[in-house]
């Protein structure tokens, strides 16, 4: 059985050792469906690779429109991945402003009525209340609570992330991975006014795109709390274009010198930046491969 992770200091620890997060994002698990495939299996295959965890994003159309999204969906990916000693991050994936209730435009849209990316505040607390009471007491439980905050200062990110962490701590004292502004890059307000609880991990995407250069602040963040980069890959070409030599090389220090924990986006063929190149689990992408070979 997993012990549960913890924060303390700087660093997440397990048995009162460091421990570091190396995990892969599967696809949402409500588009998988819609495409016939069996998520499960990712899952297995992802524990074949050497990952210690995965992330679930949990699209908010997906989780409004299902009736019994927890049991149908959710249950059994949390009880695989507890067979499995994998850790298991829910990461609610809005995008957009919790503050204003301005759902992120690009990439959204309407699914079974619903908006894909879905940022309203109202709702966010919904889910992190129904998450936590069903899972905050599972061993092998994440808790990101909010994706992607775009359009939002500082102070009302400080604000409404602690409104989050206090609706899930009314359930759960497991890790919760709260964001920065700025399509997560900035944590500059962590250092002016961090949450208000134990067990905070701060997340911050690390992408080959210019947003993503200046790690300044994060490092900073890290000599005194927890972060991790919940979402990180490359692709050749196109949008998150890199390279092995340029941004696999730095991303390999901040990974290996720094001891930062991070999420692979993504175990899917089309979902960019991809870890393979088709649903054969043999058939990685050059991200993918150097994933294996240099992480996992």
């Amino acid at each position: 059985m997993l012990s549960k992770l913890y924060a303390k200091e700087n660093k997440i620890m397990k048995d009162d050792k460091e421990f570091q997060i190396k995990g892969i994002s599967i696809n949402s698990p409500g588009l998988l469906i819609e495409e016939g495939h069996e998520f499960l299996q990712d899952i297995r295959e992802i524990k074949k690779l050497g990952a210690n965890a995965i992330m679930v994003p949990i699209c908010p159309a997906y989780f409004q429109s299902m009736e019994n999204y927890c049991e149908d969906v959710l249950d059994s990916i949390v009880d695989l991945c507890e067979e499995l000693n994998l850790y298991c991050s829910l990461d609610w994936h809005a995008q957009g402003s919790p503050y204003t209730d301005e759902t992120r435009e690009y990439g959204n849209k309407k699914i079974n009525g619903f908006n894909k990316y879905d940022a309203r505040k109202s709702v966010a607390i919904d889910a992190l209340i129904k998450l936590s009471k069903r899972y905050g007491r599972r061993k092998n439980v994440i808790f990101e609570a909010f994706s992607m905050p775009m359009n939002i200062s500082n102070k009302h990110q400080a604000e409404i992330s602690q409104e989050f962490v206090d609706v899930i701590r009314k359930n759960s004292e497991n890790i919760v991975i709260v964001n920065g502004t700025c399509w997560t890059t900035d944590l500059s307000w962590v250092l002016e006014r961090p949450v208000k609880s134990e067990n905070i991990v701060y997340g911050f995407v690390y992408y080959p795109l210019k947003m993503c250069d200046d790690l300044e602040v994060v490092l900073k963040v890290k000599e005194r709390y927890p972060v991790i980069s919940p979402e990180a890959g490359y692709k050749q070409g196109g949008y998150f274009h890199g390279t092995r030599e340029g941004y696999g090389e730095k991303l390999k220090k901040y990974i290996l010198e720094e001891g930062i924990s991070f999420f692979a986006w993504c175990y899917h063929p089309t979902r960019v930046p991809v870890v393979l190149n088709s649903w054969d689990p043999e058939d990685l992408s050059d991200w993918g491969l150097f994933l294996r070979d240099e992480f996992l």
